[in-house]
């Protein structure tokens, strides 16, 4: 009778750990960047779009955690790698860009489309 419920209890321990954890909706939506400064950049970029379905960043390599923390990455045009880090809170945030290799550090705001 011990050895079957430490059997049982260490199945329910390793379903409870192994099993993935439900998606974090709450960042879900479209966002609409918009940069407010481009200190140290050559370009003016439009607006962009980032899509977040499931509590995951589409399209792009990123990622949102459930405090709102958005990080993403892409490769520009010249070759050069742009980091983004931002805080969302509500149908809102605000952020930074760093680009590699140069001194362009752009800022933006977020509003999540309903």
């Amino acid at each position: 009778m011990k050895y079957l419920l430490n059997v049982l209890t260490s199945a329910v321990l390793l379903a409870c750990v192994s099993a993935p954890a439900a998606a974090d909706r709450r960042w879900d939506g479209v966002w609409v960047l918009k940069w407010e400064s481009r200190q140290g950049c050559r370009w003016d970029p439009p607006p962009i779009r980032i899509r977040i379905a499931n509590g995951v960043v589409t399209g792009i390599s990123g990622s949102v955690s459930p405090s709102g923390e958005l990080r993403w990455s892409v490769v520009n045009k010249d070759g050069n790698t742009s980091v983004s880090t931002a805080q969302l809170r509500g149908d809102s945030g605000r952020g930074n860009t760093i680009i590699v290799g140069t001194t362009c550090l752009p800022t933006f705001t977020l509003h999540r489309r309903r």
